[in-house]
């Protein structure tokens, strides 16, 4: 039991040292912050996602402590877009990975959790797709989803239109100022994404 509770906290500090790409971003942007300090960042994120629904509250959570020691707003924002779109990729990269190395592995499992994997890619490369999206396109995005938004209203599912139209364009342009940046660090990305999948 002992020997299973040292791999399992060894196993867990590397996840948070991994994970830590947020350092590797922020101090391509110029902040010199302490790998402690990141650190805090990294377990914030993993915490808070664990602990609020759909996993949101842990991009706040380190935006909040990274603001707190100092760093630009902007430069937090960039930092973690940066980290998310890197991470997700990372995660469609081991699945394929996995698929291709033994492929024979997924005809093992039964319907339900087959389901579940064919689900999760899906889902994971919308997620991307949708990113890529509002950096590259992002008035076609916004032209959608306030389409949607319109449509959702007349069905009374969506009550207070101004208010997701809003937040909308917030994560729009979240990422689309954001792809500005990775432009100028195109090597980072690869960095960001190695260390994610590490």
């Amino acid at each position: 039991f002992k020997i299973w509770l040292i791999l399992f906290s060894i196993c867990s500090i590397s996840y948070i040292l991994f994970f830590n790409s947020i350092h590797l971003i922020s101090k391509r942007l110029g902040y010199k912050n302490r790998l402690l300090s990141s650190m805090v960042y990294s377990s914030a994120d993993i915490y808070y996602s664990a602990i609020t629904p759909s996993a949101s509250g842990g991009q706040p959570a380190s935006a909040y402590y990274m603001v707190k020691d100092g760093i630009d707003p902007g430069a937090t924002t960039f930092t973690l877009v940066f980290n998310l779109i890197a991470y997700t990729a990372a995660i469609l990269v081991i699945g394929a990975a996995a698929f291709i190395i033994r492929p024979h592995m997924f005809s093992l499992f039964g319907f339900w959790i087959k389901f579940l994997v064919a689900a999760g890619l899906i889902v994971q490369s919308l997620l991307l797709a949708f990113f890529i999206a509002c950096m590259r396109c992002h008035k076609a995005v916004l032209g959608c989803g306030n389409g949607l938004i319109s449509f959702l209203h007349k069905l009374k599912i969506v009550k207070n239109t101004e208010k997701w139209r809003a937040k909308l364009t917030d994560e729009v342009e979240k990422y689309r100022t954001s792809f500005e940046e990775i432009k100028k660090h195109r090597a980072l990305f690869f960095e960001a994404l190695i260390l994610n999948i590490a």
